[in-house]
């Protein structure tokens, strides 16, 4: 699966860099606002608005998080909680759902490999979807995949190395995307 992504990544960085184009980049979950076309949110969990590996969110985001929940029909995809691999037996994934009282998307392949399965259990057209992430490789690139509008945060609560390459790779190349 990690060799899937790594093909991926590499395949779209050299011919589609389209993909890596994020319709909005903000600098922290309090900043987001929803645009009026957006029917559903998708949100990334790690270093959106939680601490990567927990599953609370985190106090400073909770008045924009639970006024987007409040707004519009709202989950959580991720990478680790919901996936068949990282979270077999859901354990995860529930533990998410009780803390945020969102749901959270099971899938079988890692994002931005997912998006067939994903296209499937959103209740509206793609158009009106905005994908929330931290990351251009797995949630930007998921984002237009699905065909939907997409936030990066940049660089996101916690950021890893990933993310600092990104945000580096991005203004370095951002005129070629």
């Amino acid at each position: 699966m990690l060799l899937q992504q790594i093909k991926y990544a590499l395949s779209t960085t050299l011919f589609h860099r389209e993909r890596l184009r994020p319709t909005y980049i903000i600098p922290n979950f309090k900043c987001l606002k929803i645009p009026p076309t957006v029917k559903f949110v998708i949100l990334d969990k790690d270093n959106c608005f939680a601490r990567p590996h927990e599953t609370s969110v985190l106090p400073e985001f909770k008045p924009a998080f639970d006024s987007i929940i409040n707004k519009v029909d709202t989950c959580i995809l991720s990478n680790e909680a919901g996936d068949a691999t990282a979270d077999k037996d859901n354990k995860l994934a529930r533990k998410l759902e009780n803390s945020t009282g969102v749901k959270v998307l099971r899938h079988k392949k890692k994002k931005p490999l997912c998006y067939d399965e994903i296209f499937n259990q959103i209740p509206c057209k793609p158009s009106e979807v905005l994908v929330v992430g931290d990351r251009l490789y797995t949630d930007v690139v998921f984002a237009n995949l699905l065909g939907a509008q997409s936030v990066w945060i940049a660089p996101g609560v916690h950021p890893g190395y990933l993310n600092k390459l990104e945000i580096y790779m991005y203004n370095k190349f951002k005129s070629n995307i």
